[in-house]
C-alpha cells in the first residue's frame, strides 16, 4: 500500500490519540488505587468490618477502570485463547499500575499488617464449556478480612468481544457486603439455545468460619449492568475446610455441595 502525505499524517493523529487514550485511562485507574491504597485500615482496627465511605466511592470506580482496560485488552487479541487472553490482560493491568499479587503475596496476604484496600488478588480468564461465543473474566481486589470478586462475561459478535454481563456487589457499607470465595458456573445451552448463569459467593468477615452462601441465578438483561434476576437466596456454610462449598450446572439447573459440619443451632 502506497501512503500519501495526507494519510501518513491522519494514521499518525489516529496513534497518537489512542496513545493519549490508553495513556488517561492508566493515569485515571492508578489515581483510584492510589486513593484506596492510602486508607488506614490498621490504626483504629476494624472490628465492625467497617467500609469507610471513600472506599465505597472509589471501589466501583477501581472496578470500572479495571473493565475498561479487560475490554481493550481481549479486543485486542479477540481470537486468542483464555490462557493467552489472561496472560495479555496480567502485562496491561500492570502497565496501567495494576499488577496481580503472586502466588507467594496471596499465601500470605491475610495477616494483621496486611488487610488493605486497593490491591488485585487475581485474575482469571475462562471459556465456559460448549459456550466457544463467550469469555468470562473474573477480577479479585483485596479488602480487609477477604477479597471481592467481579464477573465480566463477554459474547464474541463477529470480531468483537461485547460486555454482556456483570456481577459484582458495590455501595457496601461494611465488607460482608463484598462478594468472597466467588464461584460461578454457566449451564449447557438447552434446546432453544437459552443458558443461564450461576454466581455464588460467601460473605468476608474477621470472624468465625460460619458465614452466608449466596447464590444468584441470572441472564443478561437490558444492559450488561442489569440482569435478569431468575433466583436470589442464601444458606449458612462452614469455611473451616479446604473447598467450603462446590457449584455445578446442568441444563435444568444446578447443586450447590457444602462440605464441613452440621451449622449451628
Amino acid at each position: 500500500m502506497n501512503f500519501t502525505p495526507r494519510l501518513f499524517a491522519l494514521l499518525t493523529f489516529l496513534i497518537l490519540s489512542c496513545g493519549a487514550v490508553l495513556q488517561a485511562q492508566a493515569d485515571k485507574l492508578q489515581a483510584v488505587v492510589e486513593q484506596l491504597r492510602a486508607i488506614d485500615t490498621r490504626s483504629k482496627g476494624n472490628p465492625s468490618g467497617a467500609v469507610p465511605p471513600s472506599a465505597q466511592k472509589l471501589l466501583p470506580q477501581l472496578k470500572a477502570g479495571l473493565r475498561e482496560i479487560i475490554g481493550r485488552t481481549i479486543n485486542e487479541h479477540y481470537s486468542s485463547s483464555p490462557e493467552i487472553l489472561h496472560d495479555n490482560v496480567l502485562s496491561d493491568l500492570k502497565k496501567a499500575g495494576m499488577e496481580a499479587l503472586s502466588r507467594v503475596q496471596r499465601d500470605g496476604y491475610y495477616t494483621a499488617d496486611g488487610d488493605d484496600f486497593g490491591y488485585l488478588s487475581d485474575v482469571t480468564v475462562r471459556q465456559p464449556e460448549r459456550h466457544p461465543d463467550l469469555v468470562a473474566v473474573v477480577t479479585n481486589l483485596t479488602i480487609p478480612c477477604g477479597s471481592d470478586a467481579s464477573l465480566n462475561l463477554y459474547r464474541r459478535t463477529g470480531t468483537t468481544w461485547q460486555l454482556i454481563l456483570v456481577a459484582e456487589s458495590n455501595g457496601y457499607a461494611d465488607i460482608s457486603g463484598a462478594q468472597g470465595s466467588f464461584q460461578f458456573a454457566i449451564s449447557p445451552p438447552d434446546g432453544e439455545g437459552n443458558w443461564f448463569v450461576v454466581a455464588a459467593d460467601v460473605n468476608p468477615w474477621c470472624s468465625s468460619n460460619w458465614q452466608q452462601l449466596r447464590y444468584k441465578v441470572l441472564r443478561p438483561g437490558e444492559d450488561p449492568h442489569h440482569s435478569q434476576v431468575l433466583l436470589d437466596e442464601h444458606t449458612t456454610v462452614y469455611l473451616g475446610v479446604d473447598q467450603p462449598y462446590r457449584l455445578t450446572v446442568s441444563p435444568g439447573g444446578f447443586e450447590i455441595r457444602k462440605r464441613g459440619r452440621a451449622g449451628p443451632r
